[in-house]
Order: C-alpha cells, then structure tokens, then sequence
C-alpha cells in the first residue's frame, strides 16, 4: 500500500490552499529538476484475485493542476506482469520486456482551471497475472513550472469479471 517513485507528499487543504476531492488528504506530486516528469507507481500482487480469463482491469484518479503554467499533462499507466510482485522492485521502467500487457491514457488540463480532472483507463488482463503495477506521470514540466504543483486524490482500481452469476468487481 506505497506508492513509490519520484518525490510526493500527502498533504490536506491546509498545507496546500487546495481542497481535496474526496476526504481530507491528496497527494502532491513534486518537479523533478533533472527532467520534464515526474512519476510515482504502486505494485500489487493481484495473484489472488485475477481469474484464470474474462478479467479487466479498471483504474482511474482525479487530477488537479495548481500554479502558474502552460499545461497540465497527466498521464495514467497500467501495466500486468506474470513476475510475482516481490521479483519487482523499485522501478518498473527497466522491465519492459517482461510486460505482458499495458494500457496508457494522458489528458490535458486547460490552463487556469479550478476543478478535478478525472482520467480513467480499462486493460483487459491476460491469464495468469500475478501482478500489476498503477503508474501516474505528471509531464510537461518545464522549468517555468517549478511553482506548480500536480494534486492527486480518489485513486480507485478494480478487477472486473464475468461469471455465470453477471459481472463481478474487486476492489
């Protein structure tokens, strides 16, 4: 239950003068100086819960862009691997090869908007799943931006399934 990667923070509407979209904390994504992203990830063992076919898996987060800036790219990653989870670790952006599926869908925030973006993404799962890892990215960063902040909150994922019994969802 981390979330790993580049440099983020929980924080609430007190320490930011932004107000959460759901609950009382979010999560803020910092820049990164050496580069124009900045990406966090989690990695979960799904072993248990990935039928052996007719699964999908849906992910989506809310994103809110403050500061002074151009634009606001954010982008969602999902990827499957056949790996068991504890063969991960650290980042997953060298293991390429070993991706047995991968979805990705970035949006754009329009300059000076005051509201919660919500991106969302579905990734059918190949049989024998073991674990998937949940990446957000926040691009774009231009030094110019350093001032900005990119808000993260209402991460939801679910393993959907059809049965005999209808669909199913686990969350």
């Amino acid at each position: 239950n981390r979330w790993n990667g580049d440099p983020s923070h929980v924080v609430t509407s007190g320490d930011s003068g932004v107000t959460p979209k759901q609950g009382r904390s979010m999560l803020r994504m910092e820049p990164v100086d050496s580069r124009r992203y900045s990406r966090i990830e989690q990695i979960v063992d799904v072993s248990h819960l990935v039928p052996t076919e007719d699964a999908a898996v849906e992910f989506s987060a809310s994103f809110f862009c403050d500061g002074d800036v151009d634009r606001c790219k954010m982008l969602l990653v999902l990827r499957a691997f056949t790996m068991e989870a504890d063969e991960i670790s650290g980042s997953t952006e060298k293991l390429d090869d070993q991706v047995t599926s991968e979805a990705r869908k970035g949006m754009v925030i329009p300059v000076g908007s005051s509201d919660w973006h919500e991106g969302s993404l579905r990734m059918d799962l190949p049989a024998n799943t073991k674990t998937l890892v949940f990446s957000i990215v926040a691009g774009d960063l231009p030094k110019a931006s350093a001032g900005a902040s990119r808000y993260i909150d209402e991460v939801e994922v679910k393993i959907v399934t059809s049965e005999a019994n209808g669909i199913q969802e686990r969350e």
